[in-house]
């Protein structure tokens, strides 16, 4: 089996050959699988996917994902959980070790495990971001959970249908962006980015940027938002007319630059993403495995006197703008030039603030005899990513919000001074 990587998984490879880029997920459970259950369930799942058999190969400057003729199992690492802190540091370990993405498979596994009624484990697994996305990562541990839950039931278990390995993002795109038509809208978009790149460095002047650092080391900061101020948030933001993701990034910038740029007024530059499956031709489901996703870069122009809301109504109506152009299709094509030149001139960062919004309403509380009591996601932070990035989503009535950042950006205490404010906010808007 083989596959030539596409142009957003080569943009991934080339930013994981200098500065790991991996995607870290900790499952928190109650009454967890007991490790043989666990271990036969991830080798149920690798020989369901695809992408769960395969390294990454190099031929004449080419990039493809090849199954060896031996294929090693998903590898798993148990150890006995120690206390309630254990996993942030484990699964900031995880983040901080790269994963060698020359040999299969490309994931491996930690496991806390407490036996006994009632007893708190988790699940920690880091991929490489070529293979899995939000979308897929999700419908990934619902999976995980549910062969486990059956099999801890006493129920039989039979393994589900193979998959087939799914062709990459750009080979799917609808008609209007293949061919001529995607030549002429990605001239189209970089002319845009051209206009867009001189009106950011005429208003910055001689502003704050974001630091840049040679080595780096990510830091994170799981946040929970109670579910009655969350029901309270997301029905405002339904008031507004805006997304609750809108809601939360203009949070998020509020509370960065109160703390890292002193409420100046000044631009500020932030990452959103988009899901492509929906949108692809024809649409890819999330329980394919795999990187189909696009970055989505705005300006933003910031002071101390906006409000929340006036501040979500732009981010909302600057991320329907670049959607309108089709630039979630673009961005991809571009994402391996685009760091290349970022890493060559080492002068500037995508962003400021970078916040990845997802839908978990797949997830069940309870599998079986085990119970769901959170889910937790971190991408490792470089030079070229956001000073302050948030993974958050909608999570059994709460909002929930992973915070991870750069030891050489900031301090603990700075990072946990802007996630109090960016709850503190969303409190008091709310009402």
């Amino acid at each position: 089996m083989e596959r030539q990587l596409g142009k957003m998984e080569q943009g991934i490879v080339f930013v994981d050959d200098f500065s790991s880029l991996i995607i870290v997920v900790a499952i928190r459970l109650v009454n967890g699988p007991p490790p043989e259950v666990l271990q036969q369930a991830l080798a149920m799942q690798q020989k369901r996917h695809p992408l769960l058999r395969v390294q990454i190969e190099r031929k004449k400057a080419r990039l493809y994902f090849q199954e060896p003729e031996q294929v090693p199992p998903i590898p798993l690492q148990l150890s006995e959980r120690q206390d309630e802190h254990q996993w942030r540091t484990e699964t900031e370990a995880e983040i901080n070790r790269k994963l060698d993405s020359a040999a299969a498979p490309l994931m491996r596994v930690r496991y806390l495990y407490s036996a006994g009624h009632d007893a708190p484990s988790e699940i920690i697994f880091a991929c490489h971001h070529t293979i899995m996305d939000a979308a897929s990562g999700i419908s990934f541990c619902h999976e995980l959970l549910s062969l486990c839950g059956a099999m801890c039931a006493g129920r039989t278990v039979e393994g589900r249908e193979s998959l087939s390995l799914v062709p990459p993002a750009d080979k799917l795109y609808p008609p209007a962006f293949q061919g001529i038509g995607r030549l002429w809208r990605t001239a189209a978009f970089m002319l845009r980015q051209i206009g867009g790149e001189i009106s950011y460095r005429r208003r910055l002047g001689n502003g704050r940027r974001p630091a840049l650092h040679p080595a780096v080391h990510t830091r994170i900061l799981p946040v929970q938002i109670p579910p009655d101020v969350t029901e309270r948030f997301a029905k405002r933001a339904r008031r507004e007319g805006v997304t609750l993701n809108s809601a939360l990034i203009a949070a998020e910038l509020m509370a960065v630059n109160k703390y890292l740029y002193q409420d100046q007024t000044i631009p500020l530059r932030g990452i959103a993403f988009a899901d492509l499956r929906p949108h692809l031709k024809p649409p890819v489901s999330p329980e394919n495995l795999g990187a189909y996703f696009s970055m989505l870069q705005y300006t933003i122009l910031m002071s101390g006197q906006r409000t929340l809301w006036e501040l979500a109504r732009e981010v909302h109506q600057e991320i329907y703008r670049i959607t309108k152009h089709g630039d979630k299709f673009i961005t991809p094509l571009l994402t391996k030039p685009l760091f290349q030149m970022m890493a060559k001139q080492n002068e500037f960062r995508t962003g400021t603030a970078g916040l990845s919004y997802a839908s978990v309403s797949g997830l069940e509380r309870s599998y079986g005899p085990i119970q769901l009591a959170g889910l937790h996601g971190f991408i490792p932070n470089n030079f070229l990513g956001p000073e302050y990035s948030i993974f958050a989503r909608l999570l059994f009535d709460q909002v929930w919000l992973d915070v991870f950042y750069m030891e050489e950006d900031m301090n603990r205490q700075i990072a946990q001074t802007i996630a109090d404010e960016i709850c503190r906010l969303i409190e008091v808007t709310s009402q």
